[in-house]
Formats: C-alpha cells, structure tokens, sequence
C-alpha cells in the first residue's frame, strides 16, 4: 500500500532526492540562495526542512516563499516539490482526504477537480470552477498555438529562401492556418481580460492583415 504523507512532508522528501540528484550539497544551495538575496535559508534550516526536524517554534514547515526559492535554486518545477509523479505514495491534504500525486497536479494546474467536495457538487460549482480555471486553460492555448505558429513560421522563411514555388504556398498555408489559430487564443485573452505572453509584432500585424484579429493591444 502506498504511503500517506502530508504535502510538507513530500516537499521535504523531494527537496532532499532533487538536491542529492543535482549533486549538491546543502551548503552549495545555502550560497546559491544568498547569491539571490535570500538569506534566511541557512545549512540548519534546510536540514530540518529536510528532515522534518523541530526547531524553536515545532516542526519545521516549508513557507511557500521557500519551496519557490529552492524549486529556483534546483532548476526544477515547482510542482515537483509538491506533487511528483510515479511516486508510490499518496498525498494527504486535508484530514480524511488523500490523493494520488496526478490528481493533486491536475488540481494545482486547474486541469481536474478534486472529488468529495465539502460543497454540494452540482451544475452551479462546475460553473465557478469552469470560471475560475478558464485564464489557466486560455493561457495554456495560446501558448500551444503560439508553439505552432513559430514552426510554421519558420517553416515558411525556409521555403522562401529555398525558392521552391509549390513548398512556398504550402508553408505559406500552413502559416495563415497557424496565425489564424494563434489569433483566437489571443482574442479570447483580450476578452476575458488578460495580459498576453509577450508575442513576435509581426505576428499581430500579419493578423490584422488577415483580419483574425478584433483590435490590436
């Protein structure tokens, strides 16, 4: 059966299995950190973080501001400080309510709810869910079309270059097929009232040329 542990301690598990995986010693992340002005992070407190040692005031917890720093540090998600996956254990994050570390992702990431609800699960807490992770989900296509429209962009300079007249319409297809995609995920930030990723000019310009986009920011 799978482990339960409480969200400090897998982050105090990860935190010991990245470092020692990155080749560093507690030491090592202690200057790294004071290089970034971070100081409060001694050798003794990322011990205790480490290993669930009490100091002064109980246990030793990891602040939210830490786990950042440290993920920063490490070069590693920060998720995967607090929900690694293929990990045999499960993560208890309220009292009675464990789940697996893929779930737990989903939910930090917006991408699933978590089950038994404490409120009434009906068609109205879909609704403010579906509300309240939209910027995620619209963010999260903008930058797959945005993905996209820089290999096709690429793809139709190359062609130009080349001068090969039918490998041109093709890319240059598949460009305005692209642009035209990215053009909507950025329509429907703008809508909902979101900055955008910065983005490449001539991309915006070629859609107002093309008419994919409603207004320019």
């Amino acid at each position: 059966m799978a482990d339960s542990l409480r969200p400090s301690d897998v982050t105090a598990l990860r935190l010991r299995e990245l470092r020692k995986r990155r080749d560093l010693t507690v030491q090592q992340v202690v200057d790294a950190l004071k290089d970034l002005g971070v100081t409060e992070l001694s050798a003794s407190v990322i011990t205790n973080l480490e290993l669930g040692r009490r100091d002064g005031s109980g246990r030793r917890r990891m602040a939210l501001e830490e786990l950042i720093a440290l993920a920063y540090v490490l070069d590693v998600p920060p998720l995967e400080l607090l929900a690694p996956l293929g990990q045999d254990i499960k993560v208890t994050i309220l009292p009675g309510l464990e789940v697996e570390p893929y779930e737990l992702r989903n939910w930090l990431t917006g991408t699933g709810r978590l089950e038994n609800r404490p409120t009434p699960d009906n068609p109205e807490g879909m609704r403010f869910w579906n509300i309240s992770s939209e910027p995620i989900r619209l963010y999260d296509r903008f930058t797959e079309t945005s993905k996209n429209l820089h290999q096709a962009d690429l793809e139709r300079r190359t062609a130009e270059k080349v001068g090969d007249p039918q490998r041109i319409q093709t890319t240059r297809t598949a460009y305005a097929d692209a642009l035209q995609a990215w053009a909507e995920a950025l329509n429907q930030m703008r809508t909902a009232g979101m900055k955008p990723p910065a983005y490449v000019p001539k991309w915006a310009e070629d859609a107002l040329d093309f008419g994919f986009l409603s207004s320019q920011s």
